[in-house]
């Protein structure tokens, strides 16, 4: 499954395995690169399938590598829920709230506080997942493009659509029925959208192109109707925005990050810190206006 420009999930392959060896998936990445005549992804999102893993980064070495947030919970649960008993229910909000940490000092205090408060579980989650974290934890999420995806479900929703429409006296032939049905509803879908980018006017339409008409020359060249739409409408926006001056002096101190969901999908909820965004930065070039 890739995610489009038109940030939807489509299916761009399928294969029928025997086995889950790294020598499988690593066969089936290289299928993947020869038949996209060589793309290569901007990132790459899986379960916790340890030959799928070695693959990946055998295949794509020098691209993101993330994992699925749902199949680490689930592993986290299976291997960690019956050890802890009645505590497991504090260690889940410590996990997240350590998930969700905005840059990687507090992930760090937060990972040693969850160390220190539940010992038994030391030895699994530190071998699994802390030398693993840029792959999963957000403070390290916000410098890889990702897509905005934290799961491999929608993998799991495809896979739900097919086995609703097949049993287990159906050929091949009709498996490829099914897949077929499913893509042609998404090129259906894609069609109204752009037709409803092409068609559809909100707000005062020709701001972008009278106060940002060099902006709107390159993005009618490069974006699809959708894109488009979306990036004038954010033009229009930005004649709302206020502007606040800010103390160039940081806070290392934890922000109130949830400790039961993704920070991701809390819209009001800070994604970042400035001071992650600065890190790198020499601050000495950042002119008050």
């Amino acid at each position: 499954m890739i995610k489009d420009n038109y940030r939807r999930f489509c299916n761009v392959a399928n294969v029928l395995i025997e086995d889950e060896f790294s020598s499988t998936y690593t066969w089936i990445l290289q299928c993947l690169v020869k038949t996209t005549s060589n793309i290569i992804p901007k990132s790459f999102w899986t379960d916790f399938e340890p030959g799928l893993i070695n693959a990946v980064a055998q295949v794509f070495p020098n691209i993101p590598h993330f994992y699925c947030m749902f199949h680490i919970w689930q592993n986290i649960i299976k291997h960690l829920k019956s050890k802890l008993g009645e505590n497991f229910s504090n260690f889940s909000k410590v996990f997240y709230a350590c998930r969700n940490a905005l840059c990687i000092e507090i992930f760090e205090q937060r990972w040693e506080f969850m160390i220190k408060s539940f010992p038994n579980c030391e030895r699994y989650i530190t071998r699994i997942l802390y030398n693993n974290r840029i792959s999963w934890a957000k403070a390290y999420m916000p410098f890889q493009f990702n897509g905005g995806i934290q799961s491999t479900q929608s993998v799991e929703s495809f896979n739900g659509i097919i086995k609703r429409s097949l049993n287990s006296i159906n050929t091949l032939c009709e498996v490829e029925e099914a897949i077929n049905k499913r893509h042609e509803e998404e090129i259906r879908y894609c069609q109204l959208t752009d037709l409803k980018a092409k068609y559809t006017t909100v707000g005062l339409s020709h701001l972008s192109s009278q106060f940002f008409s060099d902006v709107d020359t390159v993005i009618v060249e490069f974006l699809t109707p959708l894109i488009l739409s979306l990036q004038r409408f954010q033009i229009l926006q930005s004649f709302t925005y206020e502007g606040q001056l800010i103390s160039c002096s940081f806070d290392n101190s934890p922000s109130d990050t949830p400790d039961d969901n993704f920070v991701e999908d809390i819209v009001d909820e800070p994604q970042v810190m400035l001071k992650s965004i600065l890190n790198d930065m020499d601050t000495s070039n950042i002119v008050e206006t």
